[in-house]
């Protein structure tokens, strides 16, 4: 397990098929100042998730480019 791994603490509920579904508790640290989880927090689990989803296939890359168009804040 990678430190940022370590540190982000992300479970892995479900993973399989090219699909994966991942948990992760916010903590106040991945909040930004306005009590709303940071964009980049978000960026990163879903990140996290991709990955998972395809290593399920058996494959091991890494991400190149990746863009979020976010549709509203998370607070929790």
């Amino acid at each position: 397990m990678s430190p940022f791994a370590r540190w982000f603490q992300a479970r892995v509920l479900r993973k399989e098929a090219g699909e994966a579904e991942l948990l992760l508790e916010v903590r106040e640290e991945f909040l930004q100042g306005q009590g709303l989880v940071h964009g980049g927090i978000l960026a990163a689990l879903l990140d996290s998730a991709l990955g998972q989803a395809v290593e399920s296939l058996g494959a091991k890359v890494v991400t190149a480019e990746l863009s979020v168009s976010y549709l509203r804040p998370v607070r929790e």
